[in-house]
Order: structure tokens, then sequence, then C-alpha cells
């Protein structure tokens, strides 16, 4: 993964799953965390492109956050990226 060749939202998005991760006491960053990123960033493009498939971006919100929700909660500790994002993130094309 080269996340200079990112554009400026893919960055922010990638972190704001720390942000995300620490908001809901989640300690290992996963794959819902980047979605949730990508959905509530400013402009998102994503939450465009749901919009267009005739999809509540609200309800689909609030389905990625019940998946969060539903990940073990710790204190303390430093997030770190769980196997599955970190598959998804070094497969982005460079």
């Amino acid at each position: 993964m080269n996340i200079d060749k990112f554009t400026q939202n893919s960055v922010k998005a990638v972190n704001g799953c720390q942000k995300a991760a620490l908001d809901y006491g989640n300690q290992e960053i996963v794959p819902a965390h980047l979605a949730y990123s990508l959905i509530t960033i400013d402009e998102s493009l994503i939450r465009k492109l749901i919009e267009k498939m005739w999809i509540d971006p609200d309800d689909f919100t609030r389905g990625i956050l019940d998946i969060i929700e539903k990940r073990p909660k710790v204190q303390g500790g430093e997030p770190y990226i769980g196997q599955e994002l970190n598959k998804i993130l070094l497969s982005a094309p460079d």
C-alpha cells in the first residue's frame, strides 16, 4: 500500500479508523471502522453512491455502528489494525 497515492478523502478515512475505534472503545481496527469512516467524512463519495442506490445512508450508517458496537471494548491499550483490514489496505492498488 502506498498511502501517498491515495486521495485526500481516502487518507482521511484511513486516519479516521483509529478515531472510530477509540470513540467506541475498540482496540482492534476492523473493516467496519473503515466503512464508518468512509461514510461519515465530509463530502463522502461513498455516502453519495449509497444514496444513488436508493439506500438510506443513515440506516446504512446505523448498521455499521451496530457491528462496531458489538466489538469487544477495552480501556487503555493502543488500537491496532486487525488482519482483515490489513489485507484490505495491502490489496489497495498503487
